[in-house]
């Protein structure tokens, strides 16, 4: 199993402080590990690498990571991915070790499948209340996302719940059962403007009717 995960490679820092900016000037990142069954370690990658590493493997799945000049291999998450705010590169990413003996939290997304009858024959809209469920697993087991098929919402009163979800074997969801993952709102109903014409006709009195206020004219 892990060598089917990502796989990054990284070398032993010693810049560091403000002079990193000179790593990243010359394609290269810093990046810590820590977590357990490891000392802290300050370290750097290739920026192209790690790049397509953070793309494939997100927050929620494992990454075997190797340092240079040591022959352990570390099973370890993106934990916090720190971003230039000008130009959104990569500055920074921290990576926890973990005990692929021990089961954790992960916040898994979810991906909306198929199309709701309640949506293409009642005309209503899908609305999708979760974009992530936390669950419970062991590391190499957390799956990469939850499918949500949504062609059973056949009318407006269905939702899938939490507790509707299929989770893979030895997941256990650990966001509350009852919460709503996605439903389908009827459409609003828009009144239909009365024309002009037929609005000032209403606004109009009839003709010989007194007008509240008016006073009757003096006979002589």
């Amino acid at each position: 199993m892990v060598s089917q995960m990502a796989a990054l490679q990284a070398h032993p820092r010693e810049v560091m402080g403000k002079k990193v900016k000179t790593l990243r000037s010359h394609g290269i990142t810093p990046i810590h590990l820590y977590g357990k069954g490891a000392d802290s370690a300050a370290l750097q990658v290739e920026t192209a690498t790690l790049r397509k590493v953070l793309v494939r493997v997100g927050k929620n799945r494992p990454v075997n990571l190797k340092v240079d000049g040591s022959s352990d291999q570390h099973v370890c998450f993106v934990r916090e991915i720190q971003f230039d705010p000008l130009n959104e590169q990569v500055q920074h990413v921290d990576f926890l070790r973990v005990d692929i003996t021990e089961r954790m939290e992960f916040q898994v997304p979810i991906h909306v499948q198929g199309e709701a009858p309640a949506v293409k024959s009642l005309g209503g809209t899908l609305v999708q209340v979760l974009r992530a469920v936390a669950i419970e697993c062991l590391p190499l087991e957390v799956p990469g996302f939850i499918d949500v098929d949504v062609t059973g919402l056949t009318t407006f009163n269905e939702q899938i719940r939490g507790r509707d979800l299929k989770l893979p074997a030895n997941v256990v969801l650990i966001t509350e059962p009852e919460q709503v993952v996605v439903h389908v709102v009827a459409p609003v109903k828009e009144e239909v403007a009365a024309p002009q014409a037929a609005v000032a006709e209403a606004a109009a009195p009839a003709e010989g009717a007194a007008v509240e206020g008016a006073t009757e004219e003096k006979k002589e």
